[in-house]
């Protein structure tokens, strides 16, 4: 609020110094129609009805009478319970499925000292690729293929 709306608040709530005149501007007038509606709007609120003792019977009456004539809901809103029941119930069962599942991930079979494969020759068709063959510590063989520059190798 800037001075001039604190002046015209003052003039509208009729703490006036003498000698200060009324607001004419179009804008302070406007402001004074606003601070009046808002005035009224209070006057209004502050007057809600009170319910005395001797009302309240009849008061709660027309209350029960609203409650006992609402529509009951229907057996509808068990088959949303039912159905999400049995949504959970998959829900379980797809992730012990999914952990029993994680365990039989595919493994290199374990090479015995005896059933061990060398590795002769490794070659490719691919252009301007090297083609290698390795073996790990323990026992794998491993093919590696570099292509000789960057790029895609097609």
């Amino acid at each position: 609020m800037n001075a001039n709306e604190k002046k015209i608040a003052a003039h509208f709530d009729g703490q006036v110094p003498e000698g200060l005149q009324a607001p004419s501007s179009p804008e302070a007038q406007a402001y004074i129609a606003d601070l009046n509606y808002l005035r009224e709007g209070a006057r209004a609120a502050s007057a809600t009805p009170q319910i005395s003792d001797a009302q309240f019977s009849s008061f709660m009456e027309g209350i029960r009478e609203g409650i006992s004539t609402s529509p009951v809901r229907g057996g509808g809103h068990w088959l949303w319970a039912k159905l999400s029941l049995v949504g959970a119930a998959l829900v379980v069962a797809i992730s012990v499925f999914v952990i029993l599942e994680s365990k039989n991930v595919v493994q290199p079979p374990v090479i015995k000292a005896d059933e061990r494969v060398d590795v002769e020759s490794v070659s490719t068709d691919i252009r301007d690729v090297t083609v290698k063959s390795e073996e790990t510590e323990d026992g794998n063989a491993v093919v590696w293929m570099t292509p000789s520059q960057a790029g895609e190798v097609w």
